[in-house]
């Protein structure tokens, strides 16, 4: 009779070892499903977006860059809803949550943070923007396997005065993983000089700005903080203050630098001709500092 407990106990005992180790081999199966299927859906994605940043027609781009962008997003929701991933697209939020929870007395951490959270909600933006169906920037240029698409001239108040803010994706920069042993990383290469004239109504030069470093709140690997973005994007904005009132017309010429594999230059140049919105003006009295302004900003 203590044979046959102990033969039962031997057994149930190999039994829940089976079981385990057959969850496991089933997680780390479904995992390298999981991996599998995400790597099949960017690989696909680089095999079309080549297209789609050298195109030259910006009419045809913007008809099909949405149809584009449904795809790919299409692929990604089934991916997560077949393997139980996050339709949100903010795992990396409930993160950050998560560690706020257990650094609350540490003010230093938090501030870190709370800044990690406002890098996140600004990638958040984009990737709605660009996930919902219908994306088509107002303005977009193309050269050299670049696209710069401005999406649109915002006038929003920073530290209590207005300011001219430009959201803009670069799409194609040149990007490499750098991985030590002890640190993974992504460095993309990627900067945007802008040179603005300025005219009045009978076209005569009224001032000029030279924006130097751009963009600012530059996000150069998105994925860091949502892992379904579109890979090899970098995401800001230019900023510029209001313009005198009397300049009814602005020709900036923007230029974007990158690099080759090989660590050559990549320069694009685009010339961006536009009338100018009243919400950019200064009101008729108000003062513009000098003709001509130069503005340095320092990405994060």
């Amino acid at each position: 009779m203590k044979n046959l407990i102990g033969i039962a106990a031997v057994t149930l005992v190999l039994l829940g070892v089976c079981g385990a180790l057959q969850h496991r081999i089933t997680v780390k199966t479904l995992q390298a499903e999981k991996s599998q299927d995400l790597s099949r859906i960017q690989k696909e994605y680089f095999e079309r977006v080549g297209w789609m940043r050298s195109n030259p027609d910006f009419k045809v781009y913007r008809e099909e860059v949405p149809v584009f962008l449904s795809w790919y997003f299409s692929e990604m929701d089934a991916h997560q809803r077949k393997y139980g991933g996050n339709l949100n697209y903010d795992d990396y939020l409930s993160e950050l949550d998560s560690k706020a929870s257990k650094t609350a007395s540490k003010a230093k951490e938090e501030v870190q943070i709370s800044n990690k959270k406002t890098y996140f909600e600004f990638t958040k933006k984009f990737f709605d923007v660009l996930k919902q169906g219908n994306y088509a920037p107002p303005w977009s240029f193309s050269e050299k396997g670049l696209r710069l698409d401005i999406l649109s001239t915002q006038t929003q108040l920073k530290a209590g005065k207005p300011e001219i803010r430009l959201p803009v994706i670069l799409w194609g920069a040149y990007r490499e993983v750098r991985d030590d042993g002890h640190l993974k990383k992504v460095v993309s290469s990627a900067n945007i000089n802008v040179h603005w004239k300025l005219f009045d109504k009978a076209d005569k030069t009224v001032g000029e700005i030279n924006a130097e470093g751009l963009p600012e709140m530059k996000i150069d690997f998105p994925e860091r903080f949502i892992a379904e973005f579109p890979p090899q994007t970098i995401l800001g904005y230019i900023s510029v203050q209001p313009l005198p009132s009397t300049v009814t017309r602005t020709e900036a010429t923007i230029q974007v630098s990158s690099k080759s594999a090989a660590g050559k230059d990549i320069l694009a140049s685009f010339v961006w001709r536009l009338e100018v919105p009243a919400e950019w003006r200064l009101k008729e009295g108000e003062t513009w500092e000098g003709a001509e302004e130069t503005v340095q900003t320092t990405a994060k």
